[in-house]
């Protein structure tokens, strides 16, 4: 039995997974973040929370916690709760670029920055070639 038992821990990202084992023994969990209850998850009177007990067989499974969270730190609490064990074997962080759209026209920028040098160099090499043939042919 692990009701009460508590983890606390700081991230810094986006997202929060859980890895943990799901099924008949297992307890609920309340989570908070950053001291709130976290919004997609389901509520009663003590908080937000995630089920782990199931009547299906035992099996760890990917759980979201937070996703859409600020590019930020953050400080998760998980409470057990409820007769039943609680047991995570991992907690997946994700760290979504609050920007993704500035790779992009980086690589736009160094595709269009390459191909106007290369056609800038391959309509000055014919000029170059007639030069130095014309410099040759005169001696």
């Amino acid at each position: 039995d692990s009701a009460g038992n508590t983890l606390r821990m700081a991230f810094y990202g986006t997202e929060l997974i859980l890895t943990a084992r799901v099924g008949p023994e297992s307890a609920k969990i309340y989570a908070t973040i950053d001291g709130v209850p976290v919004p997609d998850l389901p509520r009663d009177d003590r908080g937000s929370y995630l089920t782990l007990r199931s009547s299906d067989q035992t099996v760890d499974r990917e759980l979201v916690l937070a996703r859409g969270l600020s590019y930020q730190e953050h400080h998760v609490e998980l409470l057990s709760a409820g007769s039943g064990t609680v047991a995570i074997s991992q907690v997946r962080v994700v760290a979504q670029s609050p920007f993704p759209w500035a790779f992009s026209m980086l690589e736009v920028t160094l595709a269009a920055g390459i191909f106007l040098a290369l056609r800038t160099l391959a309509r000055s090499l014919p000029e170059r070639f007639a030069a130095t043939r014309r410099t040759r042919g005169s001696r």
